[in-house]
């Protein structure tokens, strides 16, 4: 028979989420990737107009649907997790029994901004990868405090919701 992964293995534990939500301060982590995005929208704005969203837009459009928001909600919220299981839970889970939670969390940030990747002019993916890759550690910090990965996807969750709210009140 195949044996489950144990939940502290995975990092993700549904059981434990509301204790780990209070351990490691939620509105920190759940804030800090909100108030960094709103404030890297706002400067992209000021630094390179709309070019910005209309770069970040083409990276993310096969998965934005506006005619069925709750499919759009979904598919940003199981996007989330996924990314959140795969670069939390298990290369940051993982790696930092390897080789330490720093160079896990900065090795792990690098891979997932660069999966991120999108064509454009040099100073706007270079400007959009940064702004992934503070996130990203900011998630993998919000993981290791947590030690469940549904923490980090919430934030996750959550900036993406908020981001794609305020991009569309500041740029359309």
């Amino acid at each position: 028979p195949l044996d489950k992964t144990p939940d502290e293995e995975s990092g993700l534990r549904f059981s434990t989420i509301f204790s780990d939500l209070k351990k490691c301060s939620p509105l920190f982590w759940l804030i800090l990737p909100i108030v960094s995005s709103l404030g890297s929208i706002l400067l992209s704005k000021v630094l390179f107009g709309s070019q910005f969203v209309d770069h970040v837009l083409s990276r993310v459009d096969n998965i934005l649907n506006f005619e069925d928001t709750l499919m759009l909600i979904l598919r940003l919220a199981i996007g989330a997790l996924g990314e959140e299981i795969a670069f939390r839970g298990f290369f940051v889970g993982k790696g930092s029994g390897i080789m330490g939670f720093w160079p896990a969390a900065i090795l792990s940030s690098a891979v997932f901004a660069l999966a991120h990747l999108a064509t454009g002019s040099t100073a706007i993916v270079v400007y959009d990868l940064t702004g992934i890759f503070i996130d990203a550690i900011i998630y993998s910090l919000a993981y290791r405090y947590a030690q469940n990965c549904l923490v980090s996807s919430i934030s996750h969750f959550l900036i993406n919701v908020v981001g794609l709210i305020f991009t569309f009140l500041l740029f359309r």
